[in-house]
């Protein structure tokens, strides 16, 4: 508790041009994104959603982490509000980057091999195909009546990503949300993780697919040399079989699919971007498709 109140006097004693506040509030969670010299923390209030038991996980899983000189954020604090609980988690060194470059992506393959090949094990079937399939599942029974024409192939692809579900995969602690605003860089080495209450126990080639995911919405033509750059990075420390590199097709595209449905969600209760969510829901389905085929 005295880290987090010396860290808190440090954020008000700083001149307030150098600290920049980002707020982002849902129905389920509301983060503040602190950024104070180069450094950045999250705040967040967990309206709903997280239990104890999950935070005595996390505090577990970030030290476990931590302990291993992989930089994730640590949780400091889980206090009660009348929002919600809110936690308080560690600063980071870096920034967060757009866009990554070439040797951003060597500089994840490399970060993420070794917390794969840290907490790599391996376990029975019964544990891997429910929790994505199901939640995909969820998803779309819960926005099917407001699907129009540009979606009816959801149903087909659902079916066909079930059916090459890949069985008895390596599985271990892994984040499931790798995008460009939770990985913070210091000359293009992982300084800082954030959004880490996503951590949990599960398919690892998942954080893979969240990676693989980022390349189709890249903007610049160095896509093929990112990705090799990435893969030559994690396996030097986790390497890959045939049947997981294959597998990565069929989680990508769920990763993709799932991303489809996130976006159809937000254009039916946005007022502002509708169309924009809308017009990015239909690229999203079209990359999940292909992407089906992708190491095939």
């Amino acid at each position: 508790m005295n880290t987090i109140s010396k860290k808190r006097r440090t954020w008000k004693r700083a001149p307030v041009k150098r600290i920049q506040t980002l707020v982002k509030e849902n129905a389920d969670q509301k983060i503040e994104r602190v950024i104070h010299e180069e450094k950045t923390a999250l705040l967040i209030t967990y309206k709903k959603g997280i239990s104890l038991k999950d935070l005595s996980f996390l505090k577990k899983a970030t030290s476990f982490l931590t302990e291993k000189n992989l930089p994730f954020s640590s949780l400091l604090s889980f206090d009660h509000t009348k929002d919600g609980y809110r936690g308080t988690w560690s600063l980071c060194p870096g920034k967060v980057s757009s866009c990554w470059n070439t040797l951003q992506y060597k500089g994840l393959g490399e970060f993420l091999g070794k917390m794969h090949s840290i907490t790599k094990h391996h376990t029975d079937n019964s544990l891997q195909k429910l929790p994505i399939i199901l939640s995909l599942k969820d998803q779309y029974t819960f926005l099917k009546d407001s699907l129009g024409q540009s979606f009816e192939s959801i149903p087909t692809l659902l079916e066909k990503i079930e059916k090459k579900w890949p069985l008895f995969l390596p599985t271990g602690l892994v984040h499931t949300d790798l995008f460009p605003n939770n990985i913070l860089f210091k000359q293009n080495t992982v300084s800082g993780i954030l959004q880490n209450h996503n951590l949990q126990m599960d398919i690892l080639l998942y954080d893979l697919a969240a990676v693989i995911k980022t390349l189709y919405f890249s903007k610049t033509v160095d896509i093929e040399e990112k990705e090799k750059a990435f893969f030559k990075a994690y396996t030097s420390f986790c390497p890959l079989n045939k049947e997981e590199i294959l597998a990565i097709s069929t989680l990508t595209s769920a990763k993709l699919l799932q991303n489809t449905l996130s976006l159809i969600e937000k254009h039916l209760k946005s007022d502002t971007y509708k169309e924009t969510y809308l017009n990015s829901a239909v690229i999203s389905l079209i990359h999940a498709e292909k992407a089906l085929h992708l190491y095939t």
